[in-house]
């Protein structure tokens, strides 16, 4: 293969997975302050009194089940789609790592773009996502979880004592 179809195909796998990683993140975030929202309009809808609950126990009970259900959800679907984010970032950098071999005129690195190979590089999947060490993701999904948790805990809080 000529380098510059090295080139434009390294290009184009970089500037695929980059767009996907960029689209999922936006659908991450939607997701993600559309629970804080949640958890945030229950309590101005309970302490503006547009919605009065009834006064018995069992209501209280089922608030205090599922505002932290809908956090732990939310938070497991996150983790879904953490996962893929961070295998389109090690694609892509794979790819710009090899433009940028092809680019200074050296041999392209060793290491493949696709690979699903732990020893070969970086690489996340549903057991390795929280003990790499590499995966910087992780801590952007443990600090969303424990956000969504702390709301969803304040919230039947704030809901129980009305």
């Amino acid at each position: 293969m000529e380098p510059k179809d090295k080139l434009e195909s390294l290009k184009f796998i970089s500037k695929t997975h980059r767009t996907e990683f960029n689209e999922r993140r936006k659908h991450e975030w939607r997701i993600f302050f559309s629970a804080l929202a949640l958890y945030v309009f229950s309590v101005i809808a309970i302490y503006g009194g547009k919605i009065e609950l009834p006064s018995n126990s069992i209501v209280r009970v089922i608030i205090w089940i599922i505002f932290p259900f809908v956090a732990v959800a939310t938070t497991i679907f996150l983790a879904y789609i953490h996962m893929p984010n961070n295998i389109n970032k090690t694609f892509a950098e794979r790819a710009e790592h090899n433009i940028d071999d092809l680019l200074q005129s050296k041999e392209m690195s060793k290491l493949p773009v696709f690979s699903d190979k732990k020893s070969e590089g970086y690489w996340v999947d549903r057991k390795t996502f929280f003990t790499d060490k590499r995966n910087s993701g992780r801590w952007s999904l443990i600090w969303q979880g424990a956000t969504l948790l702390l709301f969803s805990i304040i919230s039947a809080f704030l809901i129980a004592l009305k």
